[in-house]
């Protein structure tokens, strides 16, 4: 099974290039939060954080020997230790670790990608959740049901693509899987439902 965004980030050492605050204070405390059931975690930059912005935090930071460190909105790579697990900044920075591009795609939805692999996420009551593929799947059907039944590929994929926040490609992999699962067939250009 392919992990999630936030089980990228706890299991390696990442850096998430974003320019928004929200999404890069949410994903700060997400990440100390699962990372702290196992070890100690210390917040770097902490007073850039807007303490009264946060909705809960669940964990006490704390900057002992052997924490995992977590840079919160690094200005430039002199603010990154060698021993960082987590970086988020707003600023290209030379990191020699996995790094994530954080692009928003709509209120509170964001995709975040690496290495040609995407994450579509949510920022909902002060979590990151992914957004599951399988919820296309339904979506699609139901456009098909509302269209008696079919219509054009293009016209799937860019409602598909914009309502739900992910790539062109990622749609068409929907579309793709539907075939498999005999819910659909496509012929020419056009899908159409099977009954």
């Amino acid at each position: 099974m392919t992990p999630t965004f936030l089980e990228r980030l706890i299991n390696d050492r990442n850096f998430v290039r974003s320019p928004y605050y929200w999404f890069n204070l949410v994903l700060v405390l997400n990440v100390g939060s699962i990372l702290s059931k196992d070890y100690p975690v210390c917040i770097g930059n902490s007073e850039r954080i807007r303490w009264n912005l946060v909705p809960k935090v669940d964990f006490k930071p704390v900057c002992t020997e052997g924490a995992r460190l977590i840079i919160f909105e690094a200005e430039n790579e002199n603010e990154v230790p060698a021993n960082f697990w987590l970086v988020t900044s707003p600023r290209k920075l030379k990191l020699k670790v996995n790094t994530f591009q954080v692009e928003k795609l709509s209120d509170g939805t964001f995709m975040a990608s690496s290495n040609g692999i995407h994450h579509n996420v949510k920022v909902t009551d002060g979590r990151i959740v992914e957004i599951p593929l399988i919820d296309a799947e339904m979506e699609i059907l139901t456009l098909l049901d509302q269209w008696e039944g079919e219509g054009s590929i293009s016209d799937i994929v860019g409602i598909i693509s914009k309502r739900r926040g992910i790539s062109s490609g990622e749609v068409r992999q929907v579309i793709a899987r539907l075939k498999e699962k005999g819910r659909i067939e496509v012929v020419g250009k056009t899908v159409r439902r099977v009954s």
